[in-house]
């Protein structure tokens, strides 16, 4: 099955490319008898037959998958417009329109609304790097106010999680973080009250799932449209029931793992999913089997019936059973659950398997009639990204100043001293703030925010001292 469903990712992208590299074509009743293109800045050429041209978006009839729709493309994603030479008598009389660029602006104004009232205002979120880290709460708000401001319709998070101990080795399926569950939370309130707020009831909110390890597996359980890519993997969360290992009271320690499992089991039931997947993808002691019943997935406790046409989804990971390296290697582990996208699908987790955002749209019966204006989403994201990794540098660089600091000499330096110490503690707290929920001061070598008020407050009595 899952080798079906990369041939048929593959037939579209190749039916795709041989639309755009066809010499010349037109629809019947000559229409028009060559094509238009535009260049957009992702590099893809698309070609069609320009219908309106406005200062900001361009209207265009093309063909993809053999279906003849008209979609609209904001001129801030254009990078140049070409109009074909061979036109018909009617359109060789008429006065061409030269392409116009969008004005240039420090901010760019929303794009247009287009004249059709059901043209749907679509606007992409790229949730990439790690979970916690470039993937949390701030830029992710960020975008969704940003979408808000562009008058979008459609919201869809493009989820892929990094999932490695380093650049160059990747994590495993058996590698497990289930307590990155509280690094989800705080991006739980989004999905669930920002976004119905500011866009009302009728907003509709997809996860296209590249890759979903470790935290980030629980992330688009709260929305009820999910697609996958066809290499996704989606798991990463099966340690709950070993992480807090054999010490310590025991009813303490399963308070504290049904507490987890609940908020987790909460997301899935929000959005309409058998709470049964999050089990087997949590809990290595647990087995599951499964089964197609009318077309739709049951999924049961304990090992496969035969007679039911049961099929084993996840065993005990004990003895024989435990998963070896050759197959976690190939991906084929059931000690816990971890979902592609096939089997995604099967279970009802997922609506289908695209390879492309256009391959999603079509998918969605959007590829009709939308407008991107997502314009500034990438940059919103990467403007986290790259704020983070200079405050790190910052921080560093100013822990070492501080260590450097020498108080001595007469009152009047020790003092000083005493005083340029708090002022670079208090730039190291400033930045510790501003990116609390993505920096481990630990990892850094310095103190956390608390400790290093508490240094402050004792070079302070210092100075009281110091007489």
């Amino acid at each position: 099955m899952m080798r079906r469903a990369r041939m048929a990712a593959a037939a579209f992208v190749l039916g795709a490319s041989l639309i755009a590299s066809a010499g010349s074509f037109g629809w019947a009743g000559g229409a028009y008898l060559s094509k238009d293109s535009v260049t957009l800045t992702s590099g893809r050429v698309i070609e069609g037959e320009i219908l309106e041209e406005t200062p900001t978006t361009v209207r265009m009839r093309v063909e993809l998958y053999g279906i003849v729709s008209e979609i609209t493309y904001d001129k801030r994603e254009i990078v140049s417009i070409n109009r074909g030479v061979e036109r018909t008598k009617e359109e060789s009389a008429a006065p061409q329109t030269p392409a116009t660029p969008a004005a240039p602006s420090a901010r760019p104004a929303p794009a247009a609304r287009t004249p059709d009232a059901n043209t749907k205002r679509v606007y992409v979120v790229n949730l990439s790097g790690k979970f916690g880290r470039e993937i949390t709460q701030t830029p992710m708000r960020d975008a969704v106010r940003d979408a808000h401001r562009q008058d979008a319709n459609v919201l869809i998070f493009v989820l892929d999680s990094e999932w490695r101990y380093n650049e160059l080795e990747e994590m495993n399926d058996d590698d497990a973080f289930f307590d990155q569950l509280f690094r989800a939370d705080p991006m739980f309130p989004i999905l669930r009250e920002e976004i119905p707020r500011l866009f009302g009831p009728d907003v509709k909110v997809v996860f296209w799932i590249k890759k979903a390890m470790g935290g980030a597996a629980f992330l688009p359980l709260v929305c009820k449209d999910i697609y996958f890519h066809p290499d996704a993997r989606m798991g990463g969360v099966g340690n709950l029931s070993t992480m807090f290992g054999s010490t310590g009271d025991e009813v303490v320690r399963q308070k504290q793992l049904s507490l987890r499992l609940a908020t987790a089991v909460g997301a899935a039931l929000e959005g309409g999913y058998d709470k049964q997947i999050v089990e087997a993808m949590t809990m290595v002691e647990k087995v599951f089997s499964y089964r197609i019943e009318g077309g739709r997935p049951v999924i049961v406790p304990g090992y496969p019936d035969p007679g039911r046409g049961d099929i084993l989804l996840t065993d005990d990971g004990q003895g024989e059973n435990r998963d070896t390296i050759e197959q976690l290697a190939r991906g084929l582990g059931n000690d816990t659950l971890t979902l592609n996208a096939d089997l995604a699908q099967k279970l009802g987790l997922s609506r289908g398997t695209v390879g492309t955002i256009d391959d999603l749209l079509f998918a969605m019966g959007m590829a009709r009639n939308h407008v991107r204006v997502d314009s500034q989403s990438d940059q919103i994201m990467s403007t986290w990204a790259r704020g983070l990794e200079r405050a790190e540098r910052d921080i560093r660089r100013l822990w070492e100043d501080y260590t450097q600091i020498q108080v001595a000499g007469e009152r009047k330096d020790r003092q000083r001293a005493r005083g340029r110490q708090i002022a670079v503690l208090e730039q190291i707290q400033g930045i510790i703030r501003r990116y609390k929920e993505s920096i481990v001061p630990q990892q850094l070598g310095v103190p956390d925010d608390r400790q290093i008020q508490i240094i402050i407050e004792n070079i302070r009595l210092e100075m009281l001292r110091d007489r």
